[in-house]
């Protein structure tokens, strides 16, 4: 946890790069909190008030079940641009996304839009929460999914399996 992070997503992820290699961590918001997953961090990472949270997740075990939370930007690729998908489809893509998981009492909500400022430049994600029942079905993928998270976006906040 690094505490008093603020700011939109785009400055929280220009603030854990600076403790982080860019593709070594996802992370989520936790009101003035961030919580960071990482499989990869020194000591350096905790003397500088980071903790990392993988520990707790991995390893599974296979038919582990557990109520979860995570926020995606559930999104199909169309021409050159991300589109959002209808809050219908996002089940089916959180189920498919999910690696070696079976997903049950699956809630969707519909966060709307996220904007954030880069240079002159402005980010908007569109946002579901999704709250489901995780069942491991194929321990190796699990553990891979809750290390890397699931979906595009997560140098935003976006993907990490939370439990719940």
């Amino acid at each position: 946890l690094i505490d008093d992070i603020t700011g939109d997503f785009y400055k929280i992820k220009q603030t854990l790069s600076e403790f982080f290699d860019h593709n070594n961590y996802i992370f989520r918001k936790n009101g003035n909190k961030v919580i960071v997953r990482s499989e990869n961090y020194s000591d350096r990472y905790l003397k500088n008030g980071v903790v990392v949270s993988n520990k707790e997740y991995i390893p599974l075990k296979n038919g582990d079940e557990f109520p979860a939370f995570v926020r995606v930007n559930a999104t199909r690729h169309v021409g050159n641009n991300n589109i959002p998908l209808n809050i219908d489809e996002v089940e089916e893509w959180v189920k498919n996304k999910a690696k070696g998981f079976e997903l049950s009492d699956i809630e969707v909500v519909d966060e709307g839009v996220l904007r954030a400022a880069k240079n002159v430049h402005r980010i908007t994600l569109h946002s579901y929460n999704v709250f489901a029942v995780f069942t491991v079905v194929d321990v190796e993928k699990a553990n891979e999914t809750m290390g890397k998270g699931i979906g595009r976006e997560k140098r935003f906040g976006f993907g990490m399996i939370d439990k719940m």
